[in-house]
């Protein structure tokens, strides 16, 4: 099977931005050194970016096809700029938040059926920042007294899928995105709130990692984990740089 690993990585020109921590080298090289190392990945990596990268084997990187304006629009692209994946030379496509650090082998997380495999996350699908925005009133009444009040949702910090449905699904997402872009107001939307109104409606494309295999928090090394994702924290280059170093990674 040959895979293909993707993230996205912008430099912002503001202050008010770069903080997020989206753009850091610092981040990009721990989450480089983890997927080599205790990831056990010696695969081809795909970098979307707007930085000079140091020169590493098997890493390309392709510039952004139009300039961000803000976190979450470096999100959408990966969705977005699903054309410029190259699919015709993997199996299998796996994009990645740069905030993660991989702890253990990452070659059960590539799948071999068609479906769309989505991060599990630590929000109900109907919280505010998921698809609670998306629905009617009377929509809003009606789950509420649903069993999918208190149902966990999806995380876009990894999608993947194979090669084959890759395309159609990213597709599907780009769509959404670009459609519900278009009734508000621009940057006010994420990625994962689109990932979770599909979620809510048809659960049958999607497939949901083990939440044994992801942890968002508490982080520890638990026989079945293999990923430690680390989003909005503050300062979060000098957190993560602390866990790698308990794990004995050198960078």
């Amino acid at each position: 099977m040959k895979t293909l690993v993707t993230i996205c990585l912008y430099q912002f020109a503001t202050e008010a931005n770069a903080t997020r921590g989206y753009a850091s080298l610092d981040v990009y090289r721990m989450w480089l050194r983890h997927l080599r190392t205790l990831g056990q990945y010696q695969g081809d990596v795909l970098v979307f970016t707007n930085l000079d990268l140091p020169a590493d084997d098997g890493v390309r990187t392709e510039a952004f096809a139009a300039d961000p304006k803000n976190h979450r629009e470096v999100c959408f692209c990966r969705v977005l700029e699903r054309d410029r994946y190259p699919y015709q030379q993997y199996d299998v496509i796996l994009s990645m938040d740069v905030d993660i650090l991989t702890v253990a082998p990452l070659a059960p997380m590539f799948p071999s059926d068609d479906r769309f495999w989505v991060s599990p996350s630590n929000l109900r699908i109907l919280d505010k920042q998921h698809a609670w925005h998306y629905l009617t009133p009377l929509q809003k009444l009606r789950y509420r007294f649903s069993p999918a009040w208190s149902e966990l949702g999806v995380s876009s910090c990894l999608l993947c899928a194979r090669t084959e449905s890759w395309e159609g699904h990213m597709k599907v997402l780009g769509q959404r995105i670009q459609d519900e872009r278009a009734k508000h107001r621009p940057g006010m939307l994420h990625d994962q709130a689109h990932l979770n109104s599909l979620y809510l409606r048809d659960r049958n494309r999607f497939a949901v990692y083990p939440r044994s295999w992801i942890q968002h928090h508490s982080y520890s090394r638990d026989e079945e984990c293999i990923l430690w994702h680390f989003p909005g924290l503050p300062r979060r280059s000098e957190v993560m740089r602390e866990f790698s170093r308990r794990l004995g990674v050198r960078m």
